[in-house]
């Protein structure tokens, strides 16, 4: 009922590969919303870097708005005046070409962009002739021959309150999508207007749908006891369905964002549409169905790219004094992320030095200020005679200043990190 063959034209019509995403210039072929949306942004505020960027350009857009810059001022969109940042006509015309998206974001209108965003992939994925079909995946002595890719959307991300609205899962053998398990799940309760603006998923199109546990013997059979694979599986679906009663503990799990964080994408992070973007795979987000269909194409293309940990030290933890204490794990659980720490932090396993160096250990980066790059924030108790109004840290009130601009930075103690860290290792088993 729920299972139907993949055929090529099918597969071809959700998901498509062009150039991988080039990080020296703008393409106009392999345009991306993220890029207009950043031009505009540099229009709008010319006196960047000085002013506050919005974090969802790099959470979301998978922009690195210092490096865009370059790019746009290269290939002549943005002109220097002085200590200023000119939009050229060439900018203008770009941005009138893509109006619906400035229009959808100073509206604040979620729906707008949403129908629009999926109507610009889904002419770039079937329309564009310089998109090259990835039905056949890249062989690789290490890709599996014979598994699942799995999905899910939901109405949320609590598993005790939200529910799944759609559920898919692809076979895939000998590199070749066979056939494939999708279906839309009617809830316990209504979608929320925030996720259909997210998933495109209405409340009619789960009103008459089977609910999960109609579905879940068709599911289990469908899977098997073959690999499952999924982006950020082990943090999400899976934990997500075995609350819902579908448990795949006894088959093979393969989370293919764990293997993103392990492998030179070149990416601003290891989210899938960060990966997706780096490695020039179009497929609209947020479906079941094509997430699916994306995470089997970029487990087939990350497995030839280099390794962090070999590329970036040769397989060697980075010198930050190795007297502080024996650690050894070079796990890159933090690639990408960037910490700041301030204060005596004694209400951990670690204290601050042993944390900045397991930090470093594990890829990331040990910031000496808050910026709106910033991903965590670990504050320890303050010294009273170093600050400047006896109650807060320079690095405090710059941490509350970033909060009030919209900046999203997790502040945490040394328990947290504690958990942070357990939290991260269990993931990347």
């Amino acid at each position: 009922m729920f299972v139907q063959p993949t055929t090529k034209t099918d597969f071809d019509e959700t998901i498509a590969r062009y150039a991988p995403y080039p990080t020296d210039r703008i393409d106009e072929n392999n345009l991306l919303v993220g890029d207009v949306v950043a031009l505009w942004w540099f229009t709008q505020h010319p006196k960047f870097p000085d002013v506050y960027s919005p974090k969802y350009f790099r959470r979301i857009y998978a922009v690195d708005l210092p490096t865009e810059l370059g790019k746009f001022i290269q290939d002549g969109y943005l002109v220097r005046q002085d200590e200023r940042l000119i939009g050229t006509n060439r900018a203008s015309a770009l941005i009138s070409e893509f109006e619906w998206i400035i229009k959808a974001h100073r509206a604040g209108s979620q729906d707008l962009f949403y129908e629009k965003r999926k109507a610009l992939a889904s002419r770039d994925i079937s329309r564009n002739p310089g998109n090259a079909s990835i039905y056949q995946l890249p062989s690789h002595p290490d890709l599996a021959s014979d598994f699942i890719s799995l999905d899910i959307e939901t109405t949320g991300t609590n598993y005790a309150f939200d529910d799944v609205i759609q559920v898919s899962a692809t076979h895939v053998m000998n590199g070749l999508e066979t056939e494939n398990f999708t279906s839309f799940i009617d809830p316990a309760q209504s979608v929320p207007a925030h996720i259909t603006n997210l998933t495109g998923i209405r409340q009619e199109d789960v009103d008459n749908a089977p609910k999960l546990n109609e579905l879940a013997d068709e599911l289990m059979s469908f899977i098997g006891d073959r690999l499952v694979i999924g982006w950020n599986l082990k943090g999400f679906d899976l934990p997500f369905l075995k609350a819902k009663g579908i448990d795949l503990t006894n088959n093979s799990i393969l989370d293919v964002m764990l293997l993103a964080r392990r492998r030179k994408h070149q990416g601003v992070n290891s989210q899938l549409t960060t990966v997706k973007h780096m490695l020039g795979v179009k497929a609209l987000s947020h479906n079941a169905l094509t997430d699916a269909r994306a995470t089997e194409v970029l487990y087939a293309l990350l497995l030839s790219l280099p390794s962090v940990a070999s590329a970036a030290t040769g397989g060697k933890i980075a010198s930050t004094n190795s007297t502080v204490f024996n650690y050894t794990d070079t796990t890159p659980l933090f690639e990408n992320m960037r910490f700041v720490f301030t204060g005596t932090i004694d209400d951990g396993q670690y204290t601050r030095k042993q944390m900045e160096y397991i930090v470093k250990s594990h890829g990331g980066t040990v910031g000496p200020t808050l910026t709106e790059k910033t991903d965590y924030y670990v504050e320890g108790v303050q010294t009273a005679h170093n600050l400047t109004d006896g109650e807060t840290s320079s690095k405090e009130r710059k941490y509350l200043a970033l909060q009030e601009a919209g900046v999203d930075i997790y502040k945490m103690n040394g328990q947290d990190f504690d958990k942070l860290l357990r939290t991260s290792k269990e993931q990347f088993e």
